[in-house]
């Protein structure tokens, strides 16, 4: 079990910052494995920790705030803001990096418009009924990808981190009508802190073995799988509805990695001031 922090400055505030209402967290289980802490001090504003073997190693990088200044593509806008990387991952080389960002929340919003949108959608998910199935149409998108999902899978509305919550799922973003493939797939995580101060966004590659491993159209079909149309004019919300189901009924334990661990991953992301 590795547990590792750092200490990082917060940026310059914008002058106009909208207020996030707090979250209110409901009563979580204490997760099976109690690790012991491993302090690593410094200077700055707050601290992130990860506790878990995945994120043994982790790198915390500050990325440099992007202003809107015309010639800026707007979903890169953003306030100082870092970035968690992963080296010790099990799946490396697939198309998204495995990653945990975290932004100033109330920053973000005043700065990013798409961003604001989907921390809104964010706090309607988080006020659904956790018992309840989530409408799928209303978990925010990723602000920084400039494409959109083509699914929704394995939704979980309540999935408290240490000093906030959020809500996961699993999906694959595309500008055109993908299939949905190991290469390409992902577990994503959004939450907010219990204050309203933070935004965390967590992208991690996970596979199925029931896809394929590309999105090449002849890449094989895994028994089991569901085969990508080819006809330009079938019905593609009914594959990825074949998809969606397929995944929902799969144990947690059959993907890599498995759902309970990447859910006690960002079950142990702590941010503290």
């Amino acid at each position: 079990m590795a547990i590792l922090a750092c200490s990082l400055p917060l940026g310059a505030s914008p002058t106009v910052v909208p207020e996030i209402p707090p979250v209110t967290l409901p009563p979580t289980d204490e997760p099976t494995t109690t690790p012991s802490p491993v302090p690593v001090a410094g200077p700055g504003t707050f601290n992130i920790s990860v506790s878990t073997d995945l994120a043994a190693g982790f790198i915390i990088n500050e990325i440099p705030q992007v202003l809107d200044d015309g010639g800026s593509a707007p979903w890169g806008v953003a306030p100082t803001h870092w970035e968690v990387t992963l080296p010790n991952y099990p799946l490396q080389g697939k198309f998204h990096e495995p990653k945990i960002y975290i932004y100033p929340a109330p920053e973000l919003m005043a700065v990013n418009e798409g961003a604001a949108r989907n921390i809104k959608s964010l706090q309607e998910a988080l006020a659904a009924d956790p018992l309840s199935p989530i409408d799928p149409a209303i978990l925010p998108g990723v602000h920084f990808f400039n494409a959109g999902s083509v699914f929704k899978s394995n939704i979980q509305n309540s999935r408290p981190f240490q000093g906030g919550d959020g809500v996961r799922w699993l999906t694959l973003f595309a500008q055109y009508f993908a299939p949905v493939n190991n290469r390409e797939l992902i577990y994503i995580y959004q939450g907010l802190t219990s204050d309203g101060k933070f935004y965390v966004i967590a992208i991690l590659p996970i596979t199925h073995p029931s896809l394929a491993e590309d999105e090449k159209m002849d890449a094989p079909i895994p028994a089991g799988g569901i085969p990508f149309p080819t006809d330009p004019a079938a019905d593609m919300t009914g594959y990825y509805n074949l998809i969606t189901d397929m995944l929902d009924i799969t144990q947690p334990g059959a993907f890599s990695p498995s759902l309970e661990t990447l859910d006690f991953l960002v079950q142990s992301i702590k941010i503290t001031p």
